[in-house]
């Protein structure tokens, strides 16, 4: 019997492209996101192998609806991939419930998910995946609550790692800037609301952004292929630990790439 991930997040971007490439490793992908007609397309991709629950992980109805559809499996891999940027602009003048929502989506609902599923891992053991983002270790102009919440989330991954039994491990990483809809939007925004919008621009123009393919072979290598050891010792970092070819981004001081290796 296969292995099963459960994958958030997983109708686009970094999570969609993870549950493509683990389905074509012979697991059996979990696909939970709210875009019933985005997850039905990714199941046509590999029917076999990917399964889809339409749910929104922020609300108890959810997850009273993922719990159920567990029923009888057992998991061996949680990846928490949804997440949303917005509100941007000036934290302070945000609305308030648009500060609520970011911190139910980024961060509430990645823990009370991994509260429902943690009875469904594999008694074999499991490894839990966040995530997260180099704005999660400094302040990002124009996105403070994302900043905020993928900060906590790092904290998060740290008390899972304390508290967790042994046989189920924990980390982070930081999947670099990754060609996504949530980074077209980001490089569509006025620079009065986003000053990076013209940085982000310019990476595009210049094809130095990762494509979701490419940040997906990376999370597989992972889950898959490192030991539960060196699975929870750091926080993960495309450009510092990905061993194949990837470009690399146009402000190159931000990130020590002496570290990267290529073949």
């Amino acid at each position: 019997m296969s292995e099963v991930a459960l994958i958030t997040g997983a109708s686009s971007g970094i999570g969609r492209a993870l549950a493509l490439e683990l389905a074509s490793k012979d697991i059996t992908v979990i696909a939970i996101a709210r875009n019933n007609d985005d997850l039905i397309k990714l199941r046509d991709k590999n029917p076999n192998k990917i399964k889809i629950i339409t749910a929104d992980i922020t609300t108890d109805k959810g997850l009273i609806k993922i719990g159920e559809a567990l029923n009888g499996l057992k998991i061996n891999y949680l990846i928490h991939s949804a997440g949303i940027i917005s509100p941007l602009g000036l934290l302070h003048q945000a609305k308030p419930s648009d500060v609520k929502k970011i911190i139910e989506t980024n961060l509430i609902a990645p823990i009370l998910l991994t509260q429902k599923t943690l009875p469904f891992f594999s008694k074999a053991g499991g490894r839990i995946l966040n995530i997260t983002s180099v704005a999660s270790e400094q302040a990002v102009p124009g996105a403070g609550a994302y900043c905020i919440t993928k900060s906590a989330l790092n904290m998060w991954t740290q008390v899972l790692q304390t508290e967790l039994p042994p046989e189920i491990v924990a980390t982070d990483v930081i999947p670099g800037e990754v060609d996504t809809g949530m980074q077209k939007n980001l490089r569509e925004c006025s620079v009065e609301q986003f000053p990076l919008a013209i940085e982000f621009q310019e990476a595009y123009r210049e094809k130095t952004l990762i494509p979701p393919s490419v940040c997906a072979d990376f999370l597989a290598l992972l889950l898959l292929k490192t030991t539960p050891e060196e699975f929870s010792a750091k926080r993960w970092n495309i450009y510092k630990h990905y061993t194949k070819r990837i470009p690399l981004p146009l402000n190159k001081e931000k990130l020590n790439n002496d570290e990267v290796k290529k073949q």
